[in-house]
């Protein structure tokens, strides 16, 4: 079996040949959330998961982490609207490790952490105005963090953990600094695209990390000190739209961000499975004036002996705007049912399967359970 590594190296070069269908997910479960009119999902812009297995979801509504257990009841809530200790002005990115619960503060240019235990506020590591971060995991007793950094064009940084408290706590002075993997050069060359399509993501591995960027087809993977690139592989599109052309985004491109986020496909999320198989979210925008009318998800696998297999669509229901996460092989979906006036928050987990690419319509098999 080849390694990821010869993966990387040969699908670009074969990435021309006809694409088989997309992956087959299999259903797994579905949950309702346990919601109230004081705390429920309105917003959902990212999600991780606690230590004994809760779900944790970044709320752009209500500028907070809102935590549900493995049987969808209610928890409690990290944050709020606000600019005192543990409030929010724009919550982003979310994470949760051991002993922490953390999320990303866009307005307000910092990371912002919880003890996990007790819900308190341990403080903030205040961010560079020029970072974006988009995507926070803790792995071992490190934190890395990806986005995009406009002054040094970086994409990833990473931290001790033990670091990373002390400098929320005020014990030291310090920050993350983004100081591996160049941004592709149409973010440096165009600033709607470092803008519009400024978010990256990424998966660490034991020895290697490969990285990934909302506007470009091409996943790369790097050393995890950053100092050596591996290898880089071309998503090639089935039935989504596809990255922009670089050409048509490269220095002095006039782009109206409308049209253009209607002709392209957008990068969303990235995960590795325990055989190294790359799984990955695109999605399609259908936008009318300033409104997003819809949203269509697709997941892509590569498999470690270099197959693509490309865009199966992801099932959502028509009300809101779902909330897709990847966790290895785990496709999570939170969207929202309607009855009557009554609507309902579920979260749906799907196994996708790398090594199967023969279902071309994306039929899904398996019962739900749990509502």
């Amino acid at each position: 079996m080849q390694t990821l590594a010869a993966v990387l190296t040969v699908a670009t070069a074969t990435a021309t040949a006809p694409q088989l269908p997309g992956p087959s997910l299999t259903l797994l479960d579905s949950i309702v959330l346990e919601e109230s009119e004081e705390n429920y999902v309105s917003g959902p812009l990212d999600m991780a998961w606690g230590p004994k297995g809760s779900i944790l979801i970044s709320d752009g509504y209500a500028n907070a982490i809102l935590e549900f257990d493995t049987s969808g009841r209610f928890v409690r809530v990290f944050g709020g609207t606000g600019e005192g200790p543990g409030e929010f002005l724009g919550i982003g990115a979310v994470f949760a490790g051991r002993d922490l619960v953390g999320a990303v503060d866009m307005r307000g240019a910092a990371i912002k952490l919880f003890d996990y235990e007790t819900g308190e506020s341990i403080g903030q590591v205040r961010l560079r105005p020029t970072m974006q971060p988009s995507s926070m995991t803790q792995v071992g007793d490190r934190m890395w963090v990806s986005g995009m950094d406009q002054d040094s064009w970086m994409t990833v940084g990473t931290v001790a953990m033990d670091s990373l408290v002390a400098i929320a706590r005020g014990e030291v002075i310090g920050t993350i600094a983004f100081d591996r993997v160049p941004a592709p050069a149409p973010y440096q060359e165009n600033p709607f695209m470092a803008g519009a399509l400024g978010a990256s993501m990424l998966d660490i591995g034991m020895t290697d990390m490969i990285s990934s960027f909302a506007g470009s087809s091409y996943l790369l993977r790097s050393s995890l000190d950053g100092r050596h690139t591996l290898g880089a592989i071309n998503l090639v599109p089935r039935i989504r739209r596809g990255a922009p052309d670089e050409q048509d985004v490269g220095a002095g491109a006039d782009l109206d961000p409308r049209t253009f986020a209607n002709e392209i496909s957008v990068l969303r999320a990235l995960s590795r499975d325990d055989a190294n198989n790359v799984l990955v979210l695109h999605t399609d925008l259908l936008i009318e004036g300033m409104q997003v009318r819809e949203i269509t998800y697709y997941v892509s696998t590569v498999t470690a002996d270099g197959t693509q297999c490309a865009d199966t669509l992801v099932p959502t229901a028509a009300a809101g705007q779902p909330l897709v996460a990847l966790r290895g092989r785990t496709l999570y979906v939170v969207d929202q049912t309607q009855a009557g006036n009554e609507v309902a928050t579920r979260v749906t987990r799907y196994e996708v399967d790398p090594a199967s690419c023969g279902n071309a319509a994306g039929e899904h098999s398996g019962k739900p359970t749990g509502g």
